[in-house]
């Protein structure tokens, strides 16, 4: 009985961070103006943001 009763309360809370977030994705695209040239794609990756020398661990 316990158990049915966390499924529910398991869903309710899933689809609760689900229409919190599409409604924070609704708020956010209003404030660009519903403009999608606002959000122009980035082609320089994560892990090019960070160098590491080739020499560090070698001996």
């Amino acid at each position: 009985m316990a158990n049915n009763h966390m499924k529910k309360i398991n869903i309710k809370i899933a689809f609760s961070i689900i229409l919190l977030g599409s409604f924070l994705s609704i708020i956010g695209f209003s404030l660009s103006g519903f403009d999608i040239t606002k959000y122009q794609t980035n082609d320089d990756h994560w892990y090019q943001l960070i160098s590491i020398p080739k020499h560090i661990g070698s001996k």
